[in-house]
């Protein structure tokens, strides 16, 4: 959990973007080693600021002005090219009091207006990234107690989860509490209670010997509208949410409140004048509230009319704070080649290996900085070093290249990884040779070197092999904003971003200008392909966690020798790829029983080119199938087929999936690939049966290429990521002691009847699945 609610808010104007970081401290103290480490996590993530803007209570005001102000080197220190005189002049320490007002204590002011939409941002934020919008899937939609039907819901209690998230959203609710005045709060719901608590803990902090007022929810409209509000005039309601306002005036017409007794959270929907002061964080999309926000919802006021329920569509009764919902429904994904990229035959069959150990250009668990490991990993390096002028790739990368390069090209700007400066002087020699010039090359980080007043028309090229996250490209779109007289060309040899959507938005980033809106840049991919991007630990470095676990396990059990001996090599095999060049094969366990490694076989659904079989890397399939999977996770059109998991629908891979690609080396890539909610077996009988058939076949035939995959079944066991039954894990425990010797397995077995069917079946779960597991 962290200590601060950091976020970013974008301002636009004139077509030029400036992204505002929010760091908001809630407590009465500061830890200066959380705050770095929070802050260095979340630049990892997001890219660097134009201004700072720091917001603390008044209580602490010497705190924040001796970090912020003597000590922001050190705390922003481990944040890449981090320019201390920027910091210095692009940012501002506010502080609320304890009427939530906010005081500019050091640092450029920021006008009233943009401070607004600023602090609207944070709590538009706290609700977005916390699911506060629920929206049903095809097969059900929601009913309001006020009768309206809809296929979307807001849920303010979802978005109260991290501490101080909460305390932003509860400084913005101290103008309405005068504890001299009330003496009672009442909720429409107990979900929002934590945050009441919040309100009154804040005005403690300014107020002494404040006497807590009564805190009460009344949970639904039929018990506000037959319950006589005793408090009335001492009270003030907190509502979590409305999309109509029509709470308001219910409570208005009842008549034991006023108008500014109510406050209104969160509202989406169209503007109501008379509580316009009253709402707290407007989440609707509209010319007022700019760049961000949510439409508005399509809602229908009674069956006959809902085009929901003429679907076929379930209605489920919103009562209070409960769904009234049997049970999730569980929908079940069979892979086929309808969900793989259309081009991902053409494009494994292009970067593929050569006889499975050559040119391995794809790699797993690959190091490229410190203590950071790509899932999967593009080593250009290789590609770029042996160009092939009859490959399709440098056929495709020739006929761009030809179009952006010209004779007033002057610069080359390169990344600093080596594939982008192999990239970019291989750029530079077609340019002597096209037109006898040699544009000059310099990296990102010599930016400075460049001088923004050339009076001359000339043009640059930003040569970035690989193309992820988009960060380093937009620290160079910032760092090139004031050079009027230059045409900027991103140049892209292979583009592997998350999704289609992630790709177009940086590509919308990068290509705005002043000039001609979002067409000033130009934004060229050789190649692309979309696959998930780990933010937490690699399926290797989880493993790597396990072995240490594993090995100690087995030398407690004083297991053979044998054993810890095999465990320790597979140790160093990940330590070493971890720390150099990654993995294209061993990337999972061998067939321990037959002593062979896991290889794709004949008439794989998802190549069609010849002799795949012979030549491809388990790197190779992996990412095969991670691309397929990942495509899943981000459907373009049909969400009835996804992987995208809602309250009411539990999206699983399919278990028939690990029958009808009974490859080994299949079954392992969708068993590391996939996170434990699609591997969530455990919910229905029928899912656990049908998998655990498919282990206890591994078992039976486990001197055969049907059983090939048993270790890596066994493993995703035994960091709980695949989830069964109990009584169908206790039956293959029970099979694989009367059926198999190889000591190995065995450990395993062993390992997963003492801890997974045990009381620490949680702490293991915990401890390999954790979303923030690095």
């Amino acid at each position: 959990m962290n200590d601060f609610y950091i976020y970013n808010h974008k301002e636009i104007k004139d077509y030029a973007v400036t992204n505002h970081t929010v760091i908001f401290c809630p407590d009465q103290f500061i830890n200066l080693e959380n705050l770095k480490r929070s802050i260095k996590e979340y630049f990892q993530k997001v890219n660097q600021p134009d201004f700072v803007v720091i917001i603390g209570g008044e209580y602490i005001n010497e705190i924040l002005l001796g970090i912020f102000e003597k000590e922001y080197d050190n705390i922003f220190g481990n944040i890449p090219n981090f320019l201390r005189t920027h910091y210095k002049k692009n940012h501002c320490i506010l502080t609320f009091n304890e009427s939530g007002t906010l005081q500019l204590i050091a640092g450029k002011r920021i006008a009233p207006i943009n401070l607004k939409k600023i602090i609207r941002t944070g709590l538009y934020e706290i609700f977005k990234n916390n699911g506060g919008e629920i929206k049903s899937q095809v097969t059900h939609h929601y009913v309001f107690p006020s009768g309206k039907h809809c296929n979307k819901f807001l849920r303010t209690g979802n978005v109260l989860i991290n501490g101080s998230e909460i305390f932003f959203i509860a400084f913005n609710l101290l103008k309405y509490y005068n504890p001299q005045v009330i003496k009672c709060i009442y909720s429409d719901t107990s979900s929002i209670n934590s945050l009441v608590f919040s309100v009154i803990e804040l005005k403690r902090r300014f107020t002494a010997n404040l006497i807590a007022p009564h805190v009460e929810s009344f949970g639904s409209y039929e018990k506000f509208e037959k319950s006589k509000f005793t408090k009335a005039s001492e009270s003030i309601v907190f509502i979590s949410s409305s999309t109509s306002g029509r709470i308001l005036n219910r409570l208005v017409e009842q008549g034991d409140f006023g108008i500014n007794q109510l406050v209104l959270i969160y509202y989406l929907g169209d503007q109501i004048q008379q509580y316009q002061s009253q709402i707290v964080c407007d989440l609707t999309s509209n010319e007022t509230n700019e760049i961000i926000g949510l439409n508005k919802f399509e809602t229908f006021l009674t069956s006959e009319q809902c085009k929901y329920c003429h679907s076929g569509s379930v209605p489920v009764k919103v009562s209070g704070d409960v769904f009234l919902l049997e049970r999730p429904q569980i929908n079940r994904i069979l892979i086929g080649t309808k969900h793989a990229p259309k081009n991902i035959s053409a494009f494994i069959e292009e970067f593929k290996s050569i006889n499975q150990t050559g040119r391995n250009v794809l790699k797993c668990n690959f190091s490229e900085l410190p203590s950071y490991n790509h899932e999967i990993y593009f080593d250009l390096k290789l590609l770029f070093e042996n160009t092939d002028e009859d490959s399709k790739y440098w056929k495709k990368y020739d006929f761009l290249l030809s179009q952006y390069l010209s004779s007033h090209l002057k610069y080359i700007i390169y990344l600093e990884d080596e594939a982008s400066i192999l990239l970019a002087k291989n750029m530079q020699s077609r340019c002597v040779k096209l037109f006898k010039k040699t544009p000059q090359l310099i990296s990102k980080n010599e930016i400075k070197n460049i001088n923004p007043k050339e009076k001359t028309h000339y043009s640059v090229i930003i040569a970035c092999s690989c193309l992820v996250t988009g960060k380093n490209l937009l620290y160079i779109s910032r760092a090139l904003r004031d050079f009027e007289n230059m045409t900027i060309t991103y140049f892209i040899g292979l583009a592997r971003t998350r999704s289609k959507t992630y790709l177009d938005d940086i590509r919308k980033n990068l290509c705005q200008g002043a000039m001609f809106e979002q067409n000033t840049n130009v934004f060229v991919t050789v190649d692309s392909i979309h696959l998930p991007t780990n933010e937490s630990a690699t399926p290797w470095e989880v493993e790597l966690k396990f072995l240490k676990d594993f090995i100690s396990y087995c030398k407690r059990k004083k297991v053979v020798k044998k054993v810890i001996l095999s465990l320790e090599k597979r140790e160093n095999i990940l330590i070493y790829s971890g720390r150099g060049r990654g993995l294209a094969n061993s990337i999972f366990w061998d067939n321990v029983i037959l002593n062979t490694p896991l290889e794709i076989r004949k008439n794989f659904a998802f190549y069609n080119f010849n002799s795949y079989h012979k030549q491809v890397s388990q790197a190779d399939i992996y990412t095969t199938i991670a691309s397929v999977i990942n495509n899943l996770r981000n459907p373009i059109k049909d969400f009835n087929e996804c992987l995208i998991q809602s309250e009411y629908v539990r999206n699983i891979l399919s278990p028939s999936n690990f029958s009808r690609f009974n490859d080994g080396i299949i079954q392992a890539s969708i068993l590391r690939c996939a996170n434990y909610k699609e591997l969530s077996y455990d919910f229905e009988e029928e899912d656990s049966l049908i998998l655990s058939n498919v282990i206890k076949n591994c078992i039976e035939y486990s001197t055969e290429e049907h059983g090939e995959a048993l270790m890596e079944f066994l493993y995703a066991l035994a960091i709980v990521k695949l989830r069964l039954k109990e009584h169908h894990l206790a039956s293959i425990i029970d099979l694989i002691k009367e059926r198999i010797k190889h000591p190995l397995v065995l450990a395993f077995a062993s390992y997963i009847k003492d801890n997974v069917l045990s009381e620490r079946k949680i702490d293991i779960f915990k401890k390999y699945n954790s979303s923030n597991n690095k």
